[in-house]
C-alpha cells in the first residue's frame, strides 16, 4: 500500500502545475473578459456576470481540469476524454450550486482588483471537490453525481 506522504509527493506537483500554468491564467482572462462583457458593478449586473460564469467558463474550466490533471498521470487521450465525458456534467452540476453564488458577491461587492483573489479563494475549495471527483469511481458517487450510463465505461 502507497503511504499518504508518497501520496503527496505524487499527486502534488500535477495539482501545483495544471493550477499554476493552465487553471491560474485562464481563471485570470476569464475575469477581465467578464468584465468586458457585462459593463455595470450592481447587483443585476453581478447576476448576469455570474450566470455567464456558469454558462460559458465552467464547462471549459472543468474539461481543462480533468483533462490536464489525467494527462499528468501519464493516462492515454482516449483516458482523458474518458474522464471528462464521465465527470463534466456530474461536477456542472454542483458548480451551478457553487459558483453563481461565490462570483454574484464577487462581481458585486469586490473592487475589479481583488476579485481574482476572490475567484483563488473559491478555486481552492472547488479544487477540492473536483479532486474528489476526480479520484472517485463514478458509481461510487452519491447518486445525482454519478455520470450518465451513456459515458460510462463497458
Amino acid at each position: 500500500m502507497v503511504s499518504s506522504r508518497s501520496l503527496i509527493v505524487i499527486i502534488f506537483p500535477r495539482f501545483l502545475v495544471t493550477g499554476t500554468f493552465i487553471t491560474a491564467p485562464t481563471v485570470y482572462v476569464w475575469v477581465k473578459i467578464a468584465s468586458k462583457l457585462v459593463k455595470g458593478n450592481s447587483f443585476k449586473h453581478a447576476l448576469l456576470k455570474a450566470l455567464y460564469d456558469i454558462t460559458l467558463f465552467a464547462p471549459v474550466g472543468q474539461s481543462q481540469f480533468y483533462f490536464s490533471i489525467t494527462a499528468l498521470e501519464g493516462r492515454p487521450l482516449r483516458d482523458c476524454l474518458n474522464e471528462v465525458k464521465q465527470k463534466l456534467i456530474p461536477s456542472w452540476k454542483v458548480a451551478a450550486c457553487f459558483w453563481p453564488i461565490v462570483q454574484t458577491l464577487n462581481f458585486a461587492y469586490v473592487k475589479e482588483r481583488n476579485r481574482v483573489m476572490v475567484v483563488s479563494v473559491g478555486s481552492f475549495v472547488w479544487t477540492m471537490f473536483l479532486s474528489y471527483m476526480h479520484h472517485t469511481d463514478g458509481q461510487s458517487l452519491p447518486t445525482f453525481l454519478r455520470p450518465n450510463k451513456k459515458y460510462t465505461e463497458p
